[in-house]
């Protein structure tokens, strides 16, 4: 009976999901979907209408998100549902691997899982990756804790998502390779705590041919989405061979902006996994404990990770969730050697981590203020100058507490008060992420998790022509459109437009000079550096900012260290102009492009 209770640690878990649910549900449909969003959205949207869809290599992605379009409806919020739940579910896995970290250290790594802020961008973006690592690393846990059938189920949709899984799925191969490798034919995690046949099932027990069943079934109905589409592994079987073929092809993102976003988003997760890698390959380190095995594998598969994700020549932001997950199980466990309570050394600790907190917040407004008070090489100096001292009188209280008090003591105030501080800038990080959604997406705001180029005024555009449409026809949709740009994301936003027609960008004049004038087209979409000078005589126009990418030279922003407290950029723009037949609007006549009315 006392087996099932809830306990302290059930409820802190439920909490955990809470709030990984809130912040990556909160304003999820807000912010127009980019390109490379939209292209995935609309091959959902193509299996939820019935079209001819040519089902790329995220078949799990296109399938599910179609499901939920053909019920509910298509929308932005809809379109980034299932990574939103994937990530979301990523923060139970700790709890399948407690008895491998340890109970404190996968509480510990629940939440900081649950408030990564490149995890929660990746999660409220409509691609496969987050699928591919909360799928799949769920579907791994199951199978940790003897469930071969839900194991072989969420493997087979990690899988599912292509693309996406195989930089995932390459590096946990290296990396159980090179564990077994420096294991010489020992178990790979011996001891952690418990048995070793309850840390590492033995493959003659553990039931694979279920989870090979389980997977191939998955892979079949899902991928086929219980038989409506029969093409929709096609593009899924041509995953691998699109991963090799990026090795010769550059995305355009530099690997130093990958680099530089781990400890600008992940610093707390980067300092103490860097400490817990130390311990893990310096034996005489205590704080490891008995763990020291699953530490070294855990990384070696975070070094791998990064190796890949780094020199990938095809990179993009999605790659870099692979990293975020053995970081913060490396930061984790060794955090968890810290939360054992001493009341006298406690209150001294305490005492030295609120002092450490307040140098780091004066430190952070020093950044914050510097930019205004000089400008810039001379505020940068300020602002490194004023970091290098507070710095060092944080690093002179610690000595002065081991002198005074004693290490442990000096040491455990030193780490509590970095997580305190670093913890709440991870925070702040993470909440701004759903907020700029609900203020509405600012151009100058620069992330380097931004799936660019964001379209920046698709609500403006929409509304405006829905309300040219029902002054016209008296229907949001009824309106007759041609379109001569190329762009996935106006395919997106023009989707519930039955008459829209789409054209190469160097047909417009031909279109609209050899019609008379009752037979022009009520609208044209075209790009406002192509657009044809006799339109003028015909039609009304309005531009639009749609494509808004950072105005960056080099791999990061011109001030990094204005950029890491501002976020904010130089930024370029291009817009597309709507184009109305002048007769839409009340009181003109119809003017054709060669001046006959």
């Amino acid at each position: 009976m006392n087996a099932h209770r809830i306990t302290v640690e059930h409820t802190l878990y439920t909490l955990a999901l809470l709030v990984a649910l809130l912040t990556r549900l909160l304003n999820l449909g807000s912010t127009p979907l980019s390109d490379s969003e939209a292209g995935q959205a609309l091959q959902a949207w193509q299996v939820a209408v019935g079209q001819p869809a040519d089902v790329g290599p995220q078949s799990a992605y296109v399938v599910l998100t179609g499901g939920l379009f053909m019920l509910l409806g298509s929308s932005e919020a809809l379109a980034r549902l299932w990574p939103a739940l994937a990530g979301a579910l990523l923060v139970l896995t700790p709890f399948l691997f407690r008895r491998l970290l340890g109970n404190k250290a996968a509480l510990l790594l629940a939440f900081g899982l649950a408030l990564d802020p490149w995890l929660v961008a990746m999660s409220r973006v409509a691609d496969g990756p987050m699928m591919a690592l909360g799928f799949g690393l769920f579907g791994l846990g199951l199978a940790f804790v003897w469930l071969p059938s839900l194991a072989g189920i969420f493997i087979g949709l990690a899988l599912l998502c292509g693309l996406p899984a195989v930089p995932g799925l390459l590096g946990l191969t290296l990396a159980w390779l090179a564990g077994r490798l420096l294991a010489r034919g020992r178990p790979l995690f011996p001891g952690n705590g418990t048995q070793a046949s309850d840390a590492e099932p033995n493959d003659r027990q553990f039931a694979w041919k279920t989870v090979l069943l389980s997977v191939g079934f998955t892979l079949l109905l899902v991928g086929t989405m219980f038989g409506r589409l029969p093409n929709g592994l096609n593009g899924w079987i041509e995953s691998l061979p699109i991963y090799l073929v990026g090795w010769t092809r550059f995305s355009g993102l530099p690997a130093l902006r990958l680099m530089v976003a781990i400890p600008s988003y992940q610093p707390l997760g980067l300092l103490f996994g860097l400490a817990a890698v130390a311990g893990a390959w310096l034996p005489s380190e205590r704080e490891i404990g008995s763990r020291i095995a699953v530490l070294r594998w855990i990384s070696l598969w975070w070094i791998i990770a990064l190796v890949l994700a780094a020199f990938y020549p095809s990179r993009q932001p999605g790659d870099l969730v692979w990293t975020v997950i053995p970081l913060w199980c490396l930061a984790a466990v060794w955090l968890s050697n810290f939360t054992h309570l001493n009341r006298e050394a406690c209150l001294v600790s305490l005492g030295q981590a609120a002092l450490i907190f307040t140098l780091l917040v004066v430190t952070w407004l020093n950044l914050a203020a510097g930019g205004f008070i000089l400008p810039g090489l001379q505020a940068n100096l300020v602002r490194l100058a004023t970091l290098a001292g507070l710095l060092s009188l944080a690093g002179l209280t610690t000595l002065l507490v081991a002198l005074g008090w004693s290490w442990d003591s000096a040491r455990r105030g030193l780490v509590w008060g970095l997580t305190a501080s670093l913890g709440l800038y991870v925070l702040a990080n993470t909440w701004t992420i759903p907020r700029i959604n609900a203020d509405q997406w600012r151009p100058a705001r620069q992330e380097l998790w931004s799936t660019l180029p964001i379209p920046g005024d698709a609500d403006l555009f929409v509304s405006t022509l829905g309300d040219l449409a029902e002054w016209s026809t008296g229907r949001r949709d009824g309106i007759d459109i041609v379109v001569a740009v190329d762009s996935p994301s106006l395919h997106w936003v023009l989707r519930d437009f039955p008459r829209v027609r789409y054209v190469e960008e160097g047909e417009i004049n031909s279109i609209t000079g050899g019609l008379a004038s009752g037979e022009l087209p009520s609208i044209l979409v075209t790009r406002l550096s192509g657009q044809a000078p006799q339109l003028s005589a015909a039609y009304r126009g309005q531009d639009f900012s749609w494509w808004s990418l950072p105005d960056l030279n080099s791999a990061l922003p011109p001030d990094y260290l204005h950029w890491i407290v501002f976020r904010d950029t130089p930024v370029t723009s291009e817009q597309i102009v709507l184009w109305a037949r002048s007769d839409l609007f009340l009181g003109d006549s119809l003017v054709s492009p060669e001046g006959t009315e």
